[in-house]
């Protein structure tokens, strides 16, 4: 019989750059005000960080400038972050069940890259992340498409609640966390392309979606984060700022 793996064997064979280059090229592009948001003394938090692919970018991009944090629920991956030296701290914690070990209120960016798929309470998560981020703080968060394989193998998602995570859902639990969604973006793959949602042209399933939000209420009435008869576009950008 096989025997079911631990977390540190999963996340340890599955941890990976994902999409994260793509997503904070294409954000740094899109938001031409986002770079300047990187100013001295910046303090960022990667949650879920793998082998630490956003850790070695950010670093490189603004070197000194920025406090960066890691943490995973993976003591491989914590390994692998000291040994590349690519944070000025990192900690292991399953952010679905602990608290994270920073007060309120101390970090201007929070990164979720493809995160909340695999944990047990992506609400306490998320909540737990917006605890520790500045209000009006930036959170870049991204998700695997729900088309994607299921399981634990090597390269494959384990979507711990699949419903959630219809992309349309998706956008319904983030702002009913109250967060503002400034910028969505799907990817066609993890490699080179990326496509826009609203091209009707465009029969490729995405495998990647983005969110670079803001931790502040958005401009919207509540009444319409549950109106299931919006688009995906009006969903996200309900006053039409694209």
């Amino acid at each position: 019989m096989v025997k079911p793996k631990t977390p540190d064997q999963i996340y340890g064979e599955t941890s990976g750059g994902g999409p994260s280059n793509l997503i904070l090229e294409y954000f740094f592009e899109a938001k031409s005000d986002l770079k300047d948001f990187f100013g001295t003394g910046i303090r960022i938090l990667d949650i879920g960080c793998g082998q630490g692919f956003a850790c070695d970018i950010l670093k490189n991009m603004f070197k000194e400038k920025i406090f960066l944090v890691a943490c995973d629920v993976s003591e491989a991956s914590i390994q692998k972050i000291k040994s590349k030296n690519c944070a000025d701290d990192v900690f292991k914690c399953d952010v679905s069940t602990e608290r994270i070990p920073y007060n309120e209120n101390t970090f201007d960016i929070v990164l979720l890259f493809d995160i909340l798929e695999h944990i047990s309470n992506p609400y306490f998560a998320v909540n737990e992340a917006k605890r520790i981020c500045n209000y009006g703080g930036k959170m870049f968060i991204s998700i695997p498409d729900e088309k994607q394989q299921f399981g634990y193998r090597a390269n494959n998602h384990a979507f711990v609640y699949p419903g959630l995570f219809k992309i349309e859902n998706f956008v319904i639990f983030l702002k009913q966390m109250y967060l503002n969604i400034k910028l969505y973006k799907e990817f066609l793959n993890t490699k080179t392309h990326h496509i826009d949602y609203n091209n009707a042209s465009n029969k490729v399933n995405p495998i990647h979606h983005a969110f670079l939000c803001e931790n502040s209420p958005a401009n919207y009435d509540i009444l319409d984060v549950v109106n299931l008869n919006l688009t995906l576009e009006e969903l996200c950008y309900p006053n039409n700022e694209i």
